[in-house]
């Protein structure tokens, strides 16, 4: 029909970065110390294509054997470039906003702890 609905979808998920973990298994006992970054499966009627975004996503593409699949390569290496970016700068964002956070905790802390033993500032 293709059409997924959600608990197909759930399932093709799980399946995927399983999927995924298993071939990154394979890639390590090849030399592949990354990991493959990006695995094509072909089947008779749709193909799925599989990007590693990395900080655990992936990008995964059901298309029809219709579509050119050097087309679908090109934006979907595209794709995953530019989703890698967006995601660097969120995880270099939470890093700061943590070490605020652990900073602002650190010095209340200190603050109560001194006092709590009658220290003040």
């Amino acid at each position: 029909s293709g059409k997924v609905n959600d608990s197909d979808l759930a399932s093709i998920s799980t399946l995927t970065a399983a999927n995924f973990a298993a071939t990154r298994e394979i890639a390590k006992t090849l030399g592949e110390d990354e990991g493959f970054q990006f695995l094509f499966l072909e089947g008779k009627e749709r193909n799925m294509y599989f990007g590693n975004i990395g900080f655990d996503y992936l990008l995964t593409i059901v298309f029809s054997k219709s579509v050119a699949l050097g087309m679908l390569r090109i934006y979907a290496n595209r794709a995953v470039k530019q989703l890698a970016k967006i995601l660097q700068r969120a995880h270099e964002k939470e890093k700061a906003s943590e070490t605020i956070i652990d900073d602002e905790f650190t010095a209340l802390l200190n603050n109560a702890i001194d006092a709590s033993f009658g220290k003040s500032h």
